[in-house]
């Protein structure tokens, strides 16, 4: 969720909607939680969580570029990180009673899959109504075309209807 700059504009537009936002660094988290308060959005809901496959995992920050959130995540404890602890999509949407997303965006730098992999009963039951993420190449291999990725071929076997939109670089 970073500090809210989708999930805000978002919450204010759909005043109706529920908003969901995961955000594991409290750096972050905290400015999330400012934006909140100072758009007065009742409706964003902020979860410290990471999305994963499973959940209670232990996540440790597995490298940093900036200070901005640009982080990866590894399973692997790294000397003098923080964890987060995972939670799945499947998990949270059963423990919070959400029947249905309409839309899910995701951007967790290459972890990507395994987000949808914690949303198995969702994709397979038709509860997931459209998705949002992107395949950073660093991440993800594309040799061998999208349709070979291992997330679009999730995607796919769930009669997802994929669209790309590629960068210019």
């Amino acid at each position: 969720a970073f500090f809210g700059d989708h999930a805000c504009l978002i919450a204010d537009k759909f005043r109706k909607s529920m908003i969901y936002c995961f955000e594991p660094v409290s750096k972050q988290r905290f400015y999330l939680k400012k934006n909140k308060i100072k758009n007065k959005l009742s409706n964003l809901f902020i979860s410290k969580r990471a999305l994963f496959n499973v959940k209670n995992l232990k996540l440790y920050i597995k490298e940093k570029k900036k200070d901005d959130g640009d982080i990866s995540l590894t399973v692997n404890k790294k000397k003098n990180s923080n964890f987060f602890l995972t939670d799945s999509l499947d998990n949270f949407t059963k423990k919070n009673k959400i029947e249905k997303i309409d839309v899910l965006m995701i951007d967790v730098e290459g972890n990507e899959l395994n987000v949808l992999l914690g949303a198995q009963s969702l994709l397979k039951n038709d509860k997931l109504d459209n998705i949002i993420f992107e395949i950073h190449s660093k991440y993800v291999n594309r040799k061998g075309g999208l349709k070979n990725t291992p997330i679009i071929k999730l995607l796919m076997k769930n009669n997802y209807k994929i669209f790309c939109i590629r960068d210019c670089h």
